[in-house]
């Protein structure tokens, strides 16, 4: 008889590769949730490591945390309700501006221009040392941190430029979409880097490590929107229903889209104690509730996060920044 060669069938062959196709596909998701959760992961040590930072400077500027001071001059499109002490707290960059005053970015999109504009506006944002050197501005956390690897969560994969903020005035309406070009963050190498669209996190300015008025500690920095989380208009609070969605927000204003950070999930946050926190719901209202929201909604007592939680008008006194 003739003996066979050495080597599978057709339908051996067949069957392992259909086996090879069934493990991948179980794996693959696995694989996936894996990585979303050590990206999670990092985002969180990032805000931690932002929580340490904020500590430092409280430490050192008695328990407040960094708040901009811009000159007092400027155009009356930069006046409103806020308290006079908050005011502008956009004009340097955004949460950019904490760190880093020289925000060239890439291709001309700059998130501060100091010696790139001419206008008589920006000569009101420079000022002058005592030694008469001309400067912008001195990032309040410049020398708090060793670099910038914390101003980018890995999970960010999108976000829109749309120019330097006083170029773009934030009144009346916050941008739309259409408005901004879609940019690619990355992680800042150098100041020059630390640019709004590179930065994927919110600061809230305005607070103080001891706020007697508050019941739990207060939220600091965490995961902002690709819309313009500029005061009230955090958490796309700003836009139409239409110009949400085109963000991927369909759950309503005060919470996060499919296209942030990490969708619609939630997002990553510190507070004043240094402990993070994975805040889901509507986060607007968490922080911010109100005693007549909490009653709109049913309950009795504000959200316990909230910094309105006894004094109703706390929130009117901070501005969050992006």
């Amino acid at each position: 008889m003739k003996r066979r060669p050495p080597g599978f069938t057709l339908i051996e062959l067949l069957v392992v590769i259909a086996i090879i196709a069934l493990l991948i596909g179980i794996l693959l998701p696995a694989l996936g949730a894996a990585r979303d959760s050590a990206r999670k992961m990092k985002c969180q040590a990032n805000t931690r490591s932002m929580g340490t930072i904020m500590a430092l400077y409280a430490n050192d500027w008695r328990d407040t945390y960094p708040v901009f001071t811009p000159p007092n001059s400027l155009p009356a499109i930069y006046t409103g309700a806020t308290p006079g002490y908050l005011q502008k707290q956009e004009l340097f960059g955004g949460a950019s501006g904490l760190f880093s005053a020289l925000q060239v970015g890439e291709d001309g999109n700059y998130g501060y221009r100091d010696q790139q504009a001419t206008s008589a506006l920006d000569a009101k944002l420079r000022g002058t040392r005592p030694n008469g050197e001309k400067f912008a501005f001195d990032p309040p956390l410049r020398n708090y941190a060793d670099g910038f690897g914390e101003l980018n969560c890995p999970s960010d994969k999108l976000d829109y430029y749309f120019g330097p903020p006083y170029v773009l005035p934030f009144q009346g309406n916050a941008p739309r979409e259409s408005d901004g070009k879609a940019l690619i963050p990355h992680e800042p190498h150098g100041e020059t880097d630390v640019v709004y669209y590179n930065v994927s996190y919110l600061y809230i300015a305005g607070l103080k490590t001891d706020e007697p008025e508050v019941i739990t500690p207060v939220p600091l920095w965490g995961d902002e929107t690709l819309g313009s989380d500029l005061a009230t208009w955090s958490w796309y609070g700003g836009l139409s229903d239409s110009d949400r969605q085109k963000y991927g927000n369909t759950d309503g204003r005060g919470y996060y889209g499919k296209y942030d950070n990490h969708g619609e999930a939630g997002g990553n946050f510190v507070f004043s104690d240094g402990h993070t926190d994975f805040v889901t719901d509507a986060v607007h209202e968490v922080f911010f509730e109100t005693k007549e929201q909490a009653q709109a909604a049913g309950r009795r007592t504000v959200n316990p996060q909230s910094i309105n939680s006894i004094n109703r008008y706390r929130s009117n006194y901070v501005f969050t920044i992006d």
